[in-house]
């Protein structure tokens, strides 16, 4: 008895089309194996035709684990079976959030697979229902996967059209949408280098573009349009802050600055970024347009200071400096907007931010002393680079550099101290070792 029905039901599955009025009734009368359910309820979801009823009692009379919800879920997607979806949804709601070990879900998957369509805008419908609830652990289409990915993101890899979305989901989802509308920025930044439309989208939601903070984390459209290198984005958006009349130079400045949240990286240090590896046009390209706007920024401060860290610039820090000099015209012996001079900024960098000596420090730290006037060009506070050398603590090595530079420093006193540069070297907590104030001592005894 109990190994005929499983016969009868397996024959009826490897029938076409498959009958299932009779797997129907075999299924509500006799007791099969959980194998055989489950290969129906495979069936039934690439079936269109299969009826609503008989899904459903496949479904109740199998036992699922999340694989195997998973792999029906995506077998009715598959072939846009809508019905099958609404079914497996209404029986186990959690479906719609499963994520793997790199947190990829279910939307992530289908927006991977089949980029945008009438079944992904209805899974996103039966999301948007948990999300405009109680639902706080999902983002919907800005979900983030371990690799950072979103599924519109996905979908736009996908060749789907971001403008076809962007329209569904301002209509369908307002609050949804202006809650996520730096979200969009970024994907726009990302897929769009169309000017006419990048600039109709910043001139209809111009309120996101005045929160010059962003979403309160540093993510901005200028930041995001700098990430993916949009130049068009950045033009746009540099215009619109630009019509602030006598505070849009603030404005830019602030916008180009802000650090983002954990990572510290700015707009524009993420263009400068692009320099590392190898001449990238698009990155000069970008620069140069955020220069139009600011001519006064302190490009190479902000450059040591954004790129300090990376493998890259150790490697050749220098090359990047030179032609940032030479390509874009700077003056070196600029200050920034603290009143730092650029020695200034590199000595505060080697002293506070490395513990180890590199050999790349040295050599940023000759090229930028081979320049004239840079050895003995005072900071807002009249400060020489040798008393900011010594009252950091620099090592004895890139001392000497300095003071060979200009040895006059030597017998300069500091201004807000009052003291001389050995002094000054002995008199701080955070400065030198008393085997580098002797050496210095011995080396220029004169400065006693």
């Amino acid at each position: 008895m109990y190994k005929e029905p499983n016969k009868k039901l397996s024959k009826i599955l490897n029938h076409t089309p498959v009958r299932w009025s009779e797997v129907k009734e075999i299924v509500k009368t006799h007791k099969v194996l959980n194998s055989l359910h489950f290969q129906a309820l495979k069936k039934a979801s690439l079936d269109v035709y299969a009826p609503l009823e008989c899904t459903k009692l496949l479904l109740v009379k199998s036992v699922l684990d999340e694989k195997k919800l998973k792999q029906i879920f995506l077998l009715a997607a598959s072939c846009n079976n809508i019905s099958a979806l609404s079914i497996i949804i209404n029986y186990c709601p959690s479906t719609l959030f499963l994520a793997d070990q790199e947190n990829e879900t279910m939307l992530h998957l289908l927006c991977r697979r089949h980029g945008w369509n009438e079944t992904i805008e209805f899974v996103l419908k039966e999301i948007m229902k948990y999300i405009q609830g109680f639902c706080t652990y999902h983002a919907g289409l800005f979900e983030r996967n371990f690799y950072d990915e979103t599924p519109l993101q996905l979908a736009c890899q996908a060749d789907c059209n971001l403008r076809q979305i962007m329209y569904h989901i301002e209509s369908d989802y307002p609050i949804y949408f202006q809650k996520n509308l730096i979200s969009f920025f970024e994907c726009i930044a990302e897929i769009l280098d169309d000017a006419d439309t990048i600039q109709k989208f910043v001139d209809d939601h111009e309120h996101a573009i005045e929160l010059i903070n962003g979403d309160g984390n540093g993510n901005t459209p200028l930041y995001y349009a700098c990430y993916y290198h949009n130049s068009v984005m950045i033009q746009i958006l540099l215009k619109k802050y630009a019509t602030k009349g006598p505070i849009a130079a603030a404005i830019i400045e602030k916008s180009l600055c802000l650090e983002k949240q954990y990572t510290r990286m700015t707009p524009l240090g993420l263009l400068l970024r692009g320099l590392e590896d190898r001449d990238d046009k698009n990155a000069w390209e970008c620069i140069e347009i955020c220069m139009d706007f600011f001519n006064d920024l302190p490009i190479l401060h902000i450059a040591i200071d954004q790129l300090w860290d990376s493998y890259a610039f150790h490697r050749k820090g220098v090359q990047i400096l030179k032609r940032l000099t030479n390509i874009l015209g700077l003056e070196v012996n600029r200050l920034d907007h603290k009143g730092n001079s650029i020695l200034h900024t590199l000595i505060l960098k080697i002293t506070e931010t490395t513990t180890q000596r590199l050999e790349s420090h040295g050599h940023i730290l000759e090229y930028f002393l081979g320049v004239e006037g840079v050895a003995y060009q005072k900071d807002k506070q009249l400060r020489l680079p040798l008393h900011i050398a010594c009252e950091k603590g620099l090592p004895l090595e890139y001392l000497l550099m300095i003071i060979n530079a200009y040895p006059a420093a030597l017998e300069e006193i500091d201004k807000p101290s009052g003291l001389l540069p050995f002094m000054l070297a002995a008199a701080n907590h955070n400065s030198c070792k008393l085997d580098v104030i002797y050496d210095l001592i011995r080396n220029y005894p004169s400065v006693i």
